[in-house]
């Protein structure tokens, strides 16, 4: 928690303000403690994500990453590390967004697949050492994270234990934040863990085309032809139906191709005194009816 926010939640207690926005979960049951302020919960704009480097053996092969995919347990992850405020991700485009593909489900954690995947593809312990291998290399990635994150810590390190059960070594390099930017942006990684934040135009160019200068952070360099049409015919559409139709298929192909292995979205959680009445924070803006507050 910042010292900004920890003032901010602090005043809150104390009277001297009536609203905190993006509360610290760890904040909220001190808040509720308090019977004159009460937690508003809901679905933010942000989802966290592994992204896999695609020009890099074997992660150039989508059933490699689907196997990698299955071999985490997204569920408990979020469950120790948010206490069910959160749940898991499924696509670049979130649950909460008019145009999510709601036919599509979080590929399930299933090592029995994971391992049938790896064993297709070559690979195998034949060494006996606990590690997956093809042809005498063993199946060993890094994992680049923030190290000023500690929820992307914690995580990665959950994933190094899950992946170890599946036999892949994950290596952890934690990183200062701009270190971690630029050995990203230069694709000098094999697996990075990260979050963005999603704006309403639903634009996701920035993260998937493969044209540099439409993909600037399109960190591995993911390629897929449909994916880069559908992505620039969404974003010229204005018939809101026909745009659905488009980004439902680039989730689709997303989903398949799993450039990204999408961990989980986060729920946001401001907080109010109750003489404050109203207020209906959603994925839009805290404030987006805020004409229509009132205080007791």
């Amino acid at each position: 928690m910042t010292a900004d926010k920890a003032s901010e939640v602090n005043q809150l207690l104390g009277g001297a303000v009536d609203y905190v926005k993006k509360v610290p979960l760890d904040q909220t049951e001190r808040i509720l403690r308090s019977p004159d302020l009460e937690i508003e919960p809901f679905w933010g704009r942000q989802y966290n994500y592994l992204t896999w480097n695609t020009q890099r053996p074997p992660l150039d092969d989508r059933e490699i990453r689907r196997a990698l995919t299955h071999s985490i347990d997204r569920q408990t992850i979020i469950d120790t590390l948010y206490g069910g405020r959160a749940k898991v991700s499924v696509a670049a485009i979130l649950s909460s967004a008019w145009a999510f593909h709601d036919g599509l489900e979080p590929w399930a954690f299933d090592r029995a697949e994971a391992q049938r995947l790896f064993a297709a593809k070559g690979f195998s312990d034949g060494d006996g050492d606990g590690v997956l291998e093809r042809a005498g290399a063993p199946f060993s990635l890094e994992l680049k994270v923030n190290s000023a994150s500690p929820v992307q810590l914690n995580a990665a390190t959950m994933i190094q234990e899950q992946l170890r059960q599946v036999g892949v070594e994950l290596r952890l390099r934690p990183l200062e934040f701009s270190t971690w930017l630029e050995h990203v942006t230069s694709h000098d990684y094999d697996v990075a863990i990260g979050g963005w934040s999603v704006d309403t135009a639903l634009d996701v160019s920035q993260a998937f085309h493969s044209d540099p200068a439409k993909g600037d952070y399109n960190f591995g360099s993911y390629s897929n032809p449909e994916v880069d049409r559908l992505i620039v015919e969404a974003n010229l559409e204005v018939d809101l139906e026909v745009k659905r139709a488009k980004l439902h298929r680039l989730q689709e192909l997303l989903h398949e191709d799993q450039p990204y292995t999408f961990l989980w979205e986060i729920q946001e959680v401001n907080a109010r005194n109750r003489r404050v009445q109203g207020s209906q924070p959603n994925t839009i803006s805290s404030f987006y009816n805020l004409a229509e507050w009132w205080v007791e």
